[in-house]
């Protein structure tokens, strides 16, 4: 599961499932929240994992 946290309030905005963790995975769960929040402005962090720090993901934050 990649959640999209918004840290202000503590709701989560939108998630992916899937049965594995790829980068793919994270960038649909980012995309996702920029299209059902019109997410203008927002910062987002993560952790450092190998998704995070991919060049797929990067392509897309």
């Amino acid at each position: 599961m990649a959640p999209i946290l918004d840290c202000y309030g503590g709701s989560i905005h939108s998630f992916k499932m899937d049965d594995n963790m790829r980068a793919d995975l994270c960038v649909e769960a980012f995309q996702k929240s920029c299209r059902d929040d019109n997410a203008n402005g927002m910062i987002l962090h993560s952790d450092w994992g190998t998704q995070f720090t991919s060049k797929l993901y990067s392509k897309y934050t």
